[in-house]
């Protein structure tokens, strides 16, 4: 009887399984030409969109942060809703479906839509779940009855907590990260992360 050397066959057996698990596992990795970015004129309200300037890349969605200088609060959390009045450009009603939604008529917020968002509005009246906005940056507010994201913005006394020298890997949203100083000076370096996840 003639005894064959199996050797070949558990080599491919072995790649085999090797190039299947490989298949199944995304590494994430940074986005190079984003590597290391800073956000700083933390006086104001910040989001992770590199100072307002330049929207993140593609694909990112979830970032490592580390704090500089001074210690930082943010926010990260949001109401779901629609723009359902528009008087101007950057003047509107925007009826939440979340009766806890907590926003109150001297808050400051970010509000968000597909292609745009508004930075540091100001809440100048509450009723119910409508909530009239005003002024503040970034787009002009869109059509009526648009879906929308709104979400209360940090103070320097008010929000999460992050110590000087501390970092935080976060995994949420990243557009809704918002940040604020607690002092003078301080800065956020940002390293976002992407690809699919399984």
């Amino acid at each position: 009887m003639m005894i064959r050397n199996k050797w070949p066959l558990v080599v491919v057996a072995l790649v085999a399984v090797f190039f299947i698990a490989a298949t199944a596992i995304t590494i994430e990795a940074p986005l190079e030409s984003y590597k290391y970015r800073q956000i700083t004129g933390l006086s104001v309200v910040k989001d992770l969109s590199d100072n307002g300037t330049r929207v993140l890349p593609t694909g990112a969605h979830e970032a490592m942060l580390h704090v500089e200088s001074q210690s930082i609060r943010y926010r990260d959390g949001h109401s779901d809703g629609s723009l359902t009045t528009r008087t101007d450009f950057n003047t509107g009603v925007i009826t939440v479906t979340d009766g806890d939604h907590g926003i109150v008529d001297t808050d400051y917020v970010f509000v968000w839509w597909t292609n745009g968002v508004a930075r540091s509005m100001d809440v100048t009246d509450v009723t119910g779940n409508a909530i009239t906005v005003d002024a503040g940056a970034g787009n002009n507010l869109p059509i009526v009855g648009t879906a929308v994201e709104i979400g209360i913005n940090p103070t320097a006394t008010v929000g999460m907590l992050l110590e000087i020298g501390s970092g935080l890997w976060y995994q949420g949203p990243i557009h809704r990260f918002r940040a604020i100083q607690t002092a003078a000076s301080a800065k956020i370096s940002l390293t976002p992360y992407g690809g699919v996840r399984k």
